[in-house]
Parts: C-alpha cells; structure tokens; sequence
C-alpha cells in the first residue's frame, strides 16, 4: 500500500467515526429531550350515545390541554352494536370507526397558540360533541388527564 493510499484510508476512517460520532451525539441529544417534555394522555370512551373522561360521568367534556404540548388521545369503544369514532377537523385529528371493544390511540402536538376546536363523532355528531380548549401551558396537569413522562 503507498503512502497516498494509507493518508486516504487514514481520512476515510476518521470522516466515519466523525460522522458516526455526531450521529450518536444527536440521539443523545434527542432522547434527552424527548424525556424532559411529558405527554398528557387522555381517555375518552364512547357509551351511551356520549363521550366520557375515565372516572368521570359528564357527558361530552371540555378537553382543556396546554398549548405546544404532545398528546395522546385514547378513544374506547364501551357502546354494544354502536360504531364510534373521534374527529377534530382543525386540529387534523381522526380515529378509525371502532366497533364495540374496541380502541386506538392517536398522537399530535397541540398548536402554540391558544384557541378551541370542536371534536365530535363523524356517525353521531348531534349528540356526541364537545369541545378542545388549548390554553397556554401552566406547568400543571390538564382537567382530563395525567401529566406523564414518556416511556
């Protein structure tokens, strides 16, 4: 192997293990902050022709969530024979049509700016309806959820 050879093999393994180097750096970086926002999770079930918070028998809450926050929304299906579903159009937000036992969970990040959107079932829309309220982030958990810290 000549000199000029070994100089280009030389760099060629430093520019690898640099870039390999930066690369781990940054999923370092990553998941330390992915640790430090929490996730609010919230569930919701479908029963009754109404959509109710876990451990809560108002029907069709106010979801009130903090603004640029990471959510999860789990709907279940509780109704017998019933199709259900979730939609929030403005906030682009839609399950699959769940059949009884059914569940999904969807996943967003709320917009930075307070505002209310309405979220409904897409089949029953007159009575199973209410409403998203973002409001700025206090730190604290929101009515309908837990703060969480993400697995």
């Amino acid at each position: 192997m000549s000199a000029a050879q070994k100089r280009g093999f030389a760099w060629l393994s430093f520019a690898l293990t640099a870039g390999l180097a930066l690369v781990a750096g940054l999923a370092a970086i990553h998941a330390a902050n992915a640790d430090k926002t929490p996730t609010l999770r919230i569930t919701l079930a479908a029963r009754g022709m109404a959509f109710y918070l876990e451990g809560d028998d108002t029907p069709n809450p106010t979801l009130t969530i903090p603004a640029d926050s990471s959510i999860e929304i789990c709907l279940r299906n509780e109704d017998r024979g019933s199709l259900h579903d979730l939609a929030c159009p403005d906030l682009d937000l839609r399950t699959m049509q769940l059949s009884a036992g059914r569940s999904q969970t969807i996943r967003f990040r709320t917009p930075a700016e307070p505002g209310r959107s309405q979220y409904r079932c897409t089949l029953h829309p007159i009575m199973m309806r209410g409403e998203i309220r973002v409001v700025a982030p206090s730190g604290a958990p929101a009515p309908g959820g837990q703060m969480n810290t993400p697995r």
